[in-house]
């Protein structure tokens, strides 16, 4: 019964898995192929709440250094990810979710800044990160803007090929 009571209860306040699987199957399925065109160098993810937080495992597993650049609250609520809230936290009701998830190759989300480095835009935000117990291995605060006095482009040579970076989240 309790069982039971817990899946209604979460039922409520998650979405549907359906919907979860078609928004990572759209959004991963055009990550990998974005990568795969553009070939980056690096991948610099911005507030990716509102895209897929998926897609920092999808670039770890692809070899690319990952950059979070938080600049509002996405870091400290990250499990309010659509896709996160999806995976199964009880065996029951999940095998469907499972199975399409392989088939389609569809990554989950796990400890999704272990690997990669946080870039704070303000101490404030990397503050609140913490109190609410957030943890990563790297990171800084930068805060908005760039000095170009400071920070000019350097003249390069005809024959170096320029670094790429794939950037992911919202303009």
């Amino acid at each position: 019964r309790r069982a039971v009571d817990r899946l209604s209860r979460d039922a409520e306040t998650s979405p549907g898995w359906q919907a979860a699987f078609v928004k990572e199957l759209i959004n991963q399925s055009l990550f990998r192929e974005a990568c795969r065109d553009f070939r980056p160098d690096a991948v610099l993810a911005f507030d990716l709440s509102g895209i897929s937080l998926s897609i920092s495992t999808q670039a770890a597993e692809l070899g690319l250094p990952v950059i979070y650049y938080v600049a509002g609250d996405w870091l400290a609520t990250w499990e309010r990810d659509i896709w996160y809230r999806a995976w199964p936290r009880v065996d029951a009701g999940f095998t469907v979710l499972r199975f399409l998830s392989r088939r389609f190759g569809l990554r989950p989300v796990w400890e999704p800044f272990a690997a990669g480095r946080v870039v704070f835009a303000s101490r404030h935000l990397e503050a609140m990160a913490r109190q609410v117990g957030k943890t990563w291995r790297r990171g800084e605060v930068l805060p908005w803007g760039i000095d170009t006095a400071r920070f000019s482009p350097r003249p390069r040579p005809a024959d170096e090929r320029p670094s790429r970076v794939l950037y992911v989240g919202r303009l």
